[in-house]
This record gives C-alpha cells, sequence and structure tokens, in this order.
C-alpha cells in the first residue's frame, strides 16, 4: 500500500492523500457517509452505487512443513488442504 500511495503521489502532487484504517467488516461505511472518497479493500466486492476496480490480484501462499506430502508437490488447489 504504501508504494501504492508513494507512485500515486508522484503522479498526482496536487491531491492530498491521507490512508486510515477501517473496520474491514464494512469497507463501504466511509464511501456512503461521505467521510472517505476511496476505499480500498480485499475482493471479491459487490456493492450497489458503488463502482469496483481490480488494482492488482495476489497469488495466495501456503507454508508446509518440509517433510509434509504435498509439500513435494509442484502445485496445490485449495481442496487439497
Amino acid at each position: 500500500l504504501s508504494r501504492l500511495a508513494a507512485a500515486f503521489r508522484r503522479r498526482h502532487p496536487g491531491v492530498e492523500v491521507r490512508v486510515r484504517e477501517a473496520d474491514l467488516g464494512d469497507p463501504t461505511c466511509g464511501l456512503h457517509a461521505g467521510r472517505v472518497d476511496v476505499a480500498l479493500t480485499r475482493g471479491p466486492f459487490q456493492e450497489t452505487g458503488l463502482s469496483v476496480r481490480t488494482l492488482r490480484t495476489d497469488a495466495v501462499g501456503v507454508l508446509l512443513r518440509a517433510d509434509d506430502p504435498l509439500a513435494r508437490r509442484a502445485r496445490l488447489h485449495l481442496a487439497d488442504l
């Protein structure tokens, strides 16, 4: 997030950026109340009256003990866990 904010500030030096942590239970609360202009959250997310754009997708990893049979596999699926 800090790299994203820094890149935004470089491209838009006249825009004030303040980052606030909020209750992840409802990331739309500040938007609907007019307290924030943008909310960043993990997807998927859909909400009537809001526009949702994917900024980036992250790979999800899993940590396993070296002697776990799954650790030898090159690829895992969620069902394997």
